[in-house]
């Protein structure tokens, strides 16, 4: 519809209200915001209460400051500059599509005013929107998460629209129908009060509307998907209630166990713990030398000579070093008599490695399939599986990588025990999950749309999620979960962060699909208890490319119970058994700003960014990445939680005294799923 009636509201004093964020544009220099590759300090330091969400962890950003529009200082989205080398380099990676956001979340009562300019109205595919893809340049307001928010915009030949998003729905809040030349400035005001928002275009009033979608206060920005221009933007708090009264308030959180520092470790001899700072460590927590005392940290160093891998205490001190040539994936056998157990390392051939020692004890070639592509070594399943129904994990698996569906099963005497071809093409590390299905005792493999026995032989395709996957951006399962997440009597059930296809449920007896999700691109997840007073366990489930941070749990059956957006730069949210109090809260540790444990609505409860050991500082490794693990190390119930960033790793963990007799949380884990348990403290 075309909405008139210009001089029906006023435009509002635009600086009549308390300030609660603005852009500093005027006192920035010509450079990038937030850029990977290239970063410009001033620009970053200037906008440090700002976010570019959509520039990723490996790329450059599209998001400047310069004086191109009219020889004014102005927020530039610089989508000019996308090459077509750079299209080629990075594929599907770059897109017409930039946002800069606050870092926190606003109130819902706001009013919200900036200047915008299109200079160029070619567009393209969006970073996080394959559905609806036009000229735009304009407010976002009341952000949920990057694929739920309010978007007051320009959009190119003549409209201006109020758009409600929910993930792949675009509605039409309300339009107006205005003439706007390209390369000229023009002011967009929204003010939003409840459920009731109005628009202005300049000094004109547009529309009044009425929307219920979305009544919580949320992040607050502006977003283009063309070659634009922002020269002000500023958002200040509406005086009134209205909106406090109409919606009720979430009873507020029981403050948590204060976590405490008690060991600081520099591993700076053992040379770069990652490829480079921006890369993740591959390092892992076990009793490998005995079963008794604190566990050892094995890492896989980068160094450019010398041995690849070390076993260390939790007091930094060296065990032993070991030359595995071109180990990436290691896996730890189950314990042995003595409690030591053994390692098996994926590299240039296949080792069996003593624990206790660091010494290869036996070797094996590296399986071929003709047509096959080498054995990738980095990105094979993490998960082992027990075929023989004795209880022990008794055999790992075997990829060429992501998209490739040659699957080996091996034995721990490094013999193949089966092969097969799976229906799609395999993930990642985590994408393979195993379940004992039928209740025999030996466990079935969930891999590649399909189900295989403990033989090989597949019991159920997934017809319909091979044809998801075919969806832009998708190709093959990320992540998986599988278990009895409704508990020992329930149905064994089958999780996938199917990339792009979304979050989809199956149930693991026969493969049909019970629930599907649309929430970007799905990545990781993992199963655990998180939310307070329930049953059974939930499935956590975050989004990477093009919409990072996005994390919605899950009940065991697929029914979404909570969703938000804990920063945006992280793309998992990992359960912790922090309290010991019946369930896990929620750790995010990548992305500055963003650290913390969280609860099940994504409330940041304890925050860790004032506890990462930083070797030079906070903003000198403002993008440096993190690594964490959590696990009982010093005998209590509770999860303890490991830090590493660059070479350096600092271990927190809290005093929780348990009076003796207290029945106390302490959930079993296996790879990425966490069930229930309890332990009587002594």
């Amino acid at each position: 519809m075309t909405l008139n009636g210009y001089a029906q509201y006023p435009l509002p004093d635009l600086a009549a209200d308390d300030l609660l964020a603005s852009m500093p544009i005027m006192d920035g220099i010509d450079g990038p915001l937030y850029d990977r590759r290239t970063p410009c300090d001033h620009n970053d330091r200037l906008f440090a209460e700002w976010d570019t969400p959509l520039v990723w962890h490996h790329q450059p950003s599209q998001v400047k400051l310069s004086k191109k529009f009219h020889g004014k200082r102005a927020v530039h989205f610089a989508f000019e500059d996308r090459v077509p080398k750079d299209v080629w380099d990075k594929n599907w990676t770059l897109w017409y599509d930039h946002a800069l956001m606050t870092r926190k979340k606003l109130p819902a009562d706001i009013l919200l005013t900036g200047t915008f300019g299109i200079e160029e109205v070619s567009t393209g595919l969006g970073a996080d929107n394959m559905e609806l893809s036009r000229p735009w340049a304009g407010i976002v307001a009341r952000m949920q998460d990057l694929r739920r928010y309010y978007f007051l915009t320009l959009e190119y030949p003549g409209r201006v629209v109020l758009y409600r998003r929910d993930d792949h729905q675009w509605t039409e809040i309300a339009w107006a129908q205005v003439h706007f030349d390209v390369f000229r400035p023009y002011r967009l005001t929204l003010t939003c009060r409840g459920s009731q928002f109005k628009a202005w275009f300049d000094d004109h009033f547009l529309f009044d509307a009425v929307d219920y979608g979305y009544s919580e206060g949320g992040y607050c920005g502006v977003r283009a998907t063309c070659v634009a221009f922002v020269t002000d933007y500023s958002v200040r708090k509406l005086d009134g209630t209205f909106g406090d009264a109409c919606f009720p308030k979430v009873e507020a959180p029981a403050k948590l166990p204060e976590p405490v520092v008690v060991r600081d470790l520099d591993l700076s001899e053992l040379g770069p713990l990652s490829n480079s700072p921006r890369h993740h460590a591959n390092f892992q927590l076990g009793h490998f030398v005995g079963a008794k005392g604190e566990p050892q940290l094995l890492i896989k160093c980068n160094h450019p000579s010398g041995a690849n891998h070390a076993l260390v205490d939790l007091h930094g001190k060296v065990i032993w070093r070991g030359t595995w040539e071109g180990a990436e994936r290691i896996h730890a056998l189950p314990a042995k008599g003595d409690g030591t157990c053994d390692l098996i390392a994926v590299g240039k051939e296949l080792m069996r490695i003593d624990g206790t020692t660091g010494k290869v004890i036996l070797r094996a070639p590296l399986p071929e399939r003709a047509g096959a592509r080498r054995i990738n070594s980095g990105n094979g399943p993490r998960r082992q599986a027990d075929f023989d129904g004795d209880g022990r994990v008794d055999t790992f698996f075997l990829t060429c990588g992501a998209n490739d569906k040659h699957l080996w099963a091996v034995d721990h005497d490094l013999q193949v025990r089966w092969y097969r071809e799976t229906p799609s093409g395999q993930g990642h590390g985590d994408h393979l999950t195993v379940c004992d299905v039928d209740r025999d005792g030996r466990e079935e493999v969930l891999c590649g749309c399909a189900m295989l026995d403990a033989s090989g032989n597949v019991r159920w395709s997934q017809e319909e999620m091979l044809r998801r996957l075919g969806c832009l951006n998708g190709g093959h399962v990320d992540c998986a979960q599988s278990g009895y997440f409704d508990g020992p009597e329930g149905i064994p059930l089958l999780h996938y962060q199917g990339s792009s296809a979304g979050h989809v449920v199956i149930d693991a007896r026969n493969g049909a699909i019970l629930a599907v999700h649309p929430q970007g691109h799905s990545q990781c997840g993992n199963a655990g208890r998180v939310i307070p007073g329930s049953e059974g366990v939930q499935v956590v489930s975050s989004n990477r490319w093009g919409g990072y941070g996005v994390t919605a749990i899950y009940d065991a059956v697929g029914n979404r119970l909570s969703r938000f957006q804990p920063g945006f730069t992280c793309q998992e949210a990992t359960p912790i058994n922090w309290t010991g109090e019946g369930h896990e809260h929620l750790l995010v540790c990548d992305g500055q700003g963003y650290r913390g444990i969280y609860d099940h609505l994504g409330r940041r409860l304890i925050d860790l960014d004032s506890l990462i050991p930083y070797a030079t500082g906070a903003f000198e490794q403002r993008f440096d990445r993190t690594n964490t693990l959590n696990s009982p190390m010093f005998g209590g119930p509770c999860d303890d939680l490991l830090i590493r960033i660059g070479n350096r790793i600092r271990i927190l963990s809290a005093k929780r005294p348990f009076a003796p007799g207290t029945k106390v949380y302490k959930p079993s884990r296996r790879g990425n799923v966490s069930m229930p348990g309890w332990v009587v403290s002594g």
